[in-house]
């Protein structure tokens, strides 16, 4: 029962059921995403809510960027709880 401050204002919860030390920080796996989808999804952010959620948000093009974050994050941080945010919103013919 830690309730250490870790990077990027992480800290584990009080549970012990949250957020762990070896997983990297929402800046790391902000860029592991972008990584994976090569620029595809603008205003990209990752976020740590306050019951240990990982949060992915943004605006893409396609529902296939939008998987792609999604595989990125649990590859990069195998997590319980993950809330992909990101809108699509496809381009208009």
């Amino acid at each position: 029962m830690n309730n250490t401050p870790k990077s990027a204002g992480l800290s584990v919860s009080d549970d012990d059921s949250g957020w762990l030390d070896e997983h990297p920080s929402t800046d790391e796996l902000r860029v592991v995403v972008d990584q994976k989808v090569r620029g595809q999804i603008r205003d990209l952010s990752v976020e740590l809510d306050e019951d240990s959620s990982v949060i992915i948000r943004g605006l893409s093009r396609s529902y296939h960027a939008k998987q792609l974050a999604q595989e990125a994050v649990l590859k990069a941080a195998p997590v319980a709880r993950l809330r992909n945010e990101i809108e699509v919103r496809p381009l208009q013919p």
